[in-house]
């Protein structure tokens, strides 16, 4: 068999890319049976661009890797893409839908970005995720070396993009610290650091519901606070092993979902066993799934290449 890996090798700047070369070349050794051929979706989409490219969420997208089998076109497509339902309902998306064997994604996976219901009709194989760029992972592993003490202030920090109606409304709730980073942007040291100075991490949903901060928390082996997911992982996280959660029936229902965020973070930001028995797991969780060479050892146990046959 012949299978086309179409990605974007990019290593350097961003973890799903960086994921997907780490995965060609751990295949290639794992899979000496299968001849497997890079195809460059930066080429691609170059060549596609104002014909059948119309942005992120187009076949060759950067989110994307296509492992498809040259002799009946039929593919696996592992996404990092915020909103997956695009390539099912987007007329500008241009995947051959009934040539897809399988799709492999934790993200994207909600109706939309304001209420954060599961699309009833998605099947998908649950994978991992990952932080925002290799440089969150080197700063991470160098933070977790150091002996720092974690204080826990009295308003959880904050620091975000406000671009949703419970982000405005979390950052008008003065019982949160929160910061506008379009006012007071960091690098990603100092912001790393800026995590790693606490024990617990606020978090709440973004684009596509979970975040690279999620990740970049777990990495610091820090406790994560932050509505229960409705994604699925390979491996669950778990509410109260891996992470802090709080149930939501409503998500529109943003007083609510507040208190129950502050609430729990004055119930246990003095309770360092509960705290570092949490951020122990979620550290071990996250090398196993949150980081790009746990994710690229993820896809080399997830994808079936009998699928393309």
């Amino acid at each position: 068999m012949i299978v086309d890996c179409i990605f974007e090798w990019n290593d350097f700047s961003w973890c799903p890319t960086t994921t997907y070369v780490k995965f060609f070349k751990k295949i290639k050794e794992v899979r000496p049976d299968i001849e497997f051929n890079f195809v460059d979706a930066v080429q691609k989409r170059e060549e596609a661009r104002d014909k059948t490219y119309f942005g992120h969420a187009s076949m060759y997208g950067p989110f994307f890797c296509m492992l498809k089998n040259r002799a009946n076109n039929r593919y696996i497509l592992i996404s990092y893409w915020d909103s997956i339902k695009d390539i099912f309902e987007s007329r500008f998306s241009f995947f051959d839908l009934s040539s897809m064997a399988d799709l492999i994604t934790s993200i994207g996976v909600t109706v939309n970005d304001i209420e954060f219901k599961p699309i009833s009709y998605l099947k998908y194989t649950p994978f991992g995720y990952i932080s925002l760029s290799p440089e969150n992972e080197r700063v991470a592993e160098d933070l977790v070396k150091l002996d720092i003490t974690k204080i826990n202030p009295d308003r959880p920090k904050f620091r975000n993009f406000p671009n949703d109606p419970f982000r405005q409304f979390i950052m008008a709730d003065k019982r949160f610290d929160g910061i506008d980073r379009r006012d007071n942007n960091l690098s990603i040291r100092e912001y790393m650091e800026e995590l790693n100075a606490s024990k617990i991490n606020l978090n709440i949903n973004g684009h596509g519901e979970i975040c690279h901060r999620d990740m970049e928390v777990l990495a610091l082996g820090n406790v994560l606070l932050r509505p229960k997911f409705v994604v699925q992982f390979h491996e669950p996280l778990i509410p109260d092993f891996h992470y802090l959660a709080v149930d939501f029936n409503n998500y529109r229902d943003y007083q609510t979902i507040a208190d129950k965020l502050i609430n729990k973070y004055n119930e246990v930001k003095d309770n360092k066993e509960l705290l570092d028995f949490i951020g122990k797991n979620a550290r071990e969780w996250y090398l196993r799934n949150g980081c790009t060479d746990g994710n690229a050892d993820l896809l080399v146990k997830l994808v079936d290449f009998k699928k393309l046959e």
